[in-house]
């Protein structure tokens, strides 16, 4: 019986090591290729982290016009994105793009986190 049961304890081990190797590589080539082009990926991007810099470079790109929409009508600061501003600034520990003319761009927003990536040191000639 003893025998019995190391034979299926070595069996998993086995099988988990051969899943946790394929998922590995599996991340490693998805982190890869949502590298930019230029770094040698393929630049296939996750929602979650395009997510914060749409919603801030759109937010940020309407505010004249929600200006001017709402110039008549008392109301609040929009409490998003001060919020998300805010998380993007904890996160990264940047300041958000300065100049009024450019806060519409999103690799402006953006470029915080593809420079993490960058040192996180799982870039083309770290793999």
């Amino acid at each position: 019986m003893n025998l019995y049961l190391s034979k299926i304890f070595h069996c998993k081990v086995c099988l988990l090591l051969l899943f946790s190797s394929f998922f590995l590589i599996i991340i490693t080539q998805w982190l890869q290729a949502s590298l930019p082009i230029k770094d040698g990926g393929l630049w296939v991007r996750r929602v979650a982290s395009l997510a914060l810099p749409a919603f801030l470079a759109s937010a940020a790109g309407t505010v004249s016009l929600q200006d001017a929409i709402l110039a008549r009508y008392a109301c609040p600061t929009d409490s998003f994105f001060e919020t998300f501003r805010q998380t993007r600034s904890d996160t990264f520990g940047t300041s958000p793009p300065a100049a009024a003319d450019v806060m519409h761009k999103q690799s402006l927003w953006d470029s915080p986190g593809i420079q993490r990536d960058q040192t996180s040191g799982i870039w083309p000639g770290h793999l």
